[in-house]
């Protein structure tokens, strides 16, 4: 709740902001959270990044200034932090589809208003779980800093180059080559110091099957710009990547209801293959909805044709 309540906040802060060139460090310096944190936060729930949704709600009340307002396109432009009358009509057309010009004449212009956050929590899925304590552990890390704007894009490559540097040779199931290999088979490091692996002590089972008991597996097709978010919750090995960039995606699940809710929310990113009782219940979701919908078409068309 937290989240949502700095969301709200920021939200806020944006909309009283809209004509001062702000920058997502101020929105983050304002509800006390890294922009880092804020970004992926902001966008997870609302669907947007906080430059996208600036940049939308500045083009929509500019449409709205054309319309209401005799103001000269370039005052317009500058009061919603655009630095030319050039760069203001392009990115106005790319929005609502027409000139400053042709919106002031009365075309029909794109609506974006503000984002209300609201919470709604329904039902309650209830999955057998234990507390398993782990043993303790040592771990090897290695850090650098990222900027927050380019860190999906970097932190891969990073990992990419600290597998190809340390553990490419071994990962292939060849034998240790350095010193820094022959640690990754037998020892761990820390701060440069090699401390043998207590490999004498039992370790307890922890397994998916008993800590989360497993209800099945899923197969589902993601959209590759789904890539980062399924490492992110799953691991680089949850999915093979196809010929086409399609992502074929493998994983056990828990509980039925709680599958359904995530593919419904990953909206035509995703395709499940099987199993076939999570496609058929999917299926009469998409069915019950669409006659919803095909009803209220079938009700407005008959009210615009008495109207005509």
């Amino acid at each position: 709740m937290e989240l949502i309540t700095s969301i709200r906040k920021a939200i806020d802060y944006m909309e009283k902001h809209l004509t001062d060139n702000i920058s997502a460090q101020d929105v983050a310096d304002q509800v006390y959270l890294s922009p880092f944190f804020l970004q992926k936060g902001f966008s997870l729930i609302t669907g947007y990044d906080l430059g996208e949704y600036i940049r939308n709600r500045r083009l929509h009340n500019a449409a709205l200034d054309l319309k209401e307002t005799e103001d000269k396109v370039i005052d317009i432009a500058l009061r919603y932090c655009y630095e030319t009358s050039e760069s203001f009509s392009k990115a106005f057309s790319r929005f609502h589809g027409v000139t400053p010009t042709q919106a002031r004449e009365g075309a029909d212009v794109r609506t974006f208003l503000p984002l209300s956050i609201k919470v709604q929590v329904q039902g309650g899925i209830q999955m057998e779980y234990k507390v398993t304590t782990m043993f303790q552990f040592k771990v090897i890390g290695f850090q650098k800093e990222f900027d927050y704007e380019t860190a999906y894009q970097e932190i891969p490559k990073f990992w990419d180059e600290i597998c190809e540097k340390y553990a490419a040779n071994v990962y292939a199931g060849n034998e240790p080559a350095s010193p820094q290999e022959k640690a990754i088979i037998d020892y761990c490091i820390v701060h440069g110091e090699v401390f043998e692996r207590r490999s004498e002590i039992p370790l307890p089972e922890l397994s998916n099957e008993k800590v989360f008991p497993v209800r099945g597996k899923v197969r589902a097709v993601f959209d590759p710009s789904m890539k980062w978010q399924l490492v992110e919750e799953y691991g680089v090995g949850s999915f093979e990547e196809q010929s086409d960039g399609s992502l074929l995606f493998e994983h056990e699940y828990a509980d039925d209801e709680g599958l359904i809710s995530w593919m419904l929310s990953c909206r035509d990113k995703v395709t499940v293959i099987e199993p076939e009782s999570i496609r058929e219940k999917l299926y009469e979701i998409a069915c019950d909805m669409a006659k919803k919908y095909e009803r209220k078409g079938k009700k407005h068309g008959k009210q615009s044709t008495d109207g005509d």
